[in-house]
């Protein structure tokens, strides 16, 4: 046992992390030389695995009990093992000094982090959020991935409360910023459409104070407007914009097409992204690979080979089961929900239609509201918009509306589990169908089903 200074500073920190061979949080996965970080949440704390992780070979363990760093040498204590974990990814940001493009909004951002990350890796040696890591946990350890022959890093930031975005791109330090979109999502914790719209724009006054730049949807009047005195690189379907976007329609348009003008000259691309609503998405990716010197027949090729995962707005062309399926049910908000029926009630089918829905959650107060205003919208593609299609509608928020939409063609289940029986016992097949629910539902079950 040894004595031990009673807090641990940022400089000694990073001198460990270069010493090892990148960061561990998790004790079951810590590898010989890993510097492990003991997170403490509400319902964990990883100072209890500390001795774990060291034991499995982790050449330190960052602890926030100072028992611990009294006990063992290789212990060091901090107040606040989160708040570590961020100083010390901002540093090692800062020491690599990589151009880093930060992407938030309410709906896209993942999308548009994947479509940037692949028109860039045509030219440049990418480093990139991978799958959901956009929080106060998952933005540090992208960040503490970096390593010295990345030329670019494109990070992803979530955020559902205010100041997150102020954070997170505090830690970041970007260079650049995209804003897809505002939303309403996260109600609940942002409390209304305006404090999303205070979060979200964190980002563009972090740009301000530091001379960024922003890649911008020209024809977001919003963001426009709040991104007024910043340094704008804009996208759109205006002339003036650096990638001009135009949907064209080839195919069964379930699929995005586009022509893309980027200095007068027009490229078209046929994407694998469905919904025309993605249109920014890939538009915003045109306009960073211009920026950054590529020419249009990379980024048109890149676009066009880029093919959505993990159940966003991905096609299913055929099912074990004869069904087209689009499963967009890694996340759903109000606005995105939306959208996502606009588009399959759009697109022509001689197909029977299905609409699967799930819960938008942590919408609070506003949530019977907004669940109503989408049965509403139902409603009337049914009835004055004559389009034949049966409802499904999963969840405690949707049946408290049971009674209010007694519809021949609207049907009811109180979770998951219920609506797989119904399944089991009265398959869909030979259909077109939309999934689309909150993550927290779980819909990614029901694919093995239709």
């Amino acid at each position: 046992m040894s004595s031990k200074p009673t807090f641990t500073t940022t400089n000694e920190l990073y001198k460990l992390f270069q010493q090892s061979t990148g960061i561990s949080t998790d004790s079951r996965t810590t590898d010989k030389g890993n510097l492990f970080v003991a997170l403490k949440g509400e319902q964990f704390d990883g100072n209890q695995y500390a001795v774990v992780a060291l034991q499995k070979g982790a050449i330190a363990a960052i602890v926030s009990n100072s028992t611990l760093a009294e006990q063992y040498d290789n212990c060091y204590y901090v107040s606040d093992t989160t708040h570590a974990l961020g100083e010390l990814a901002h540093m090692h940001r800062v020491a690599l000094a990589t151009p880093v493009i930060l992407i938030t909004g309410t709906n896209g951002k993942t999308t548009t982090k994947e479509l940037v990350a692949t028109v860039l890796a045509t030219k440049y040696n990418v480093h990139y959020t991978h799958g959901n890591l956009n929080n106060h946990i998952g933005l540090p350890l992208t960040l503490l991935q970096l390593k010295p022959q990345h030329e670019v890093a494109i990070i992803e930031a979530g955020a559902s409360h205010e100041g997150e975005i102020e954070y997170l791109a505090n830690i970041a330090a970007p260079n650049y910023g995209i804003i897809t979109n505002i939303g309403k999502a996260h109600l609940e914790g942002f409390g209304s459409f305006e404090g999303v719209v205070r979060t979200k724009t964190e980002l563009y006054r972090y740009l301000q104070l530091h001379q960024g730049k922003v890649f911008i949807n020209s024809c977001d009047t919003l963001l426009m407007e709040q991104a007024r005195t910043l340094t704008k690189i804009t996208y759109g379907t205006q002339n003036n914009d650096v990638a001009k976007g135009e949907i064209i329609h080839l195919g069964d348009g379930i699929q995005m097409s586009f022509n893309l003008t980027i200095g007068g000259v027009t490229h078209p691309i046929k994407t694998q992204l469905v919904g025309n609503y993605n249109l920014p998405n890939a538009l915003a990716a045109a306009a960073v690979g211009t920026h950054f010197g590529l020419s249009i027949n990379d980024i048109a090729q890149a676009l066009a080979r880029y093919s959505p995962g993990n159940h966003r707005s991905q096609l299913i062309n055929s099912s074990p089961k004869g069904n087209m399926l689009i499963a967009d049910v890694y996340n759903a908000n109000p606005t995105s929900l939306t959208t996502a029926l606009n588009n399959f009630f759009s697109l022509n089918t001689p197909m029977p239609r299905y609409v699967i829905l799930g819960d938008m959650l942590e919408l609070g107060n506003a949530a019977n509201a907004e669940h109503d205003a989408i049965l509403r919208l139902l409603w009337g593609y049914a009835n004055e918009q004559h389009i034949p299609f049966c409802a499904y509608l999963v969840g405690g928020q949707f049946a408290l509306l049971a009674t209010s939409f007694d519809a021949t063609n609207f049907r009811f289940f109180h979770s998951v589990d219920s609506l797989k029986q119904y399944l089991l016992s009265t398959p869909i097949t030979n259909s077109f169908a939309l999934l689309k629910a909150s993550h927290g539902m779980h819909f990614e079950n029901l694919l093995a089903l239709l």
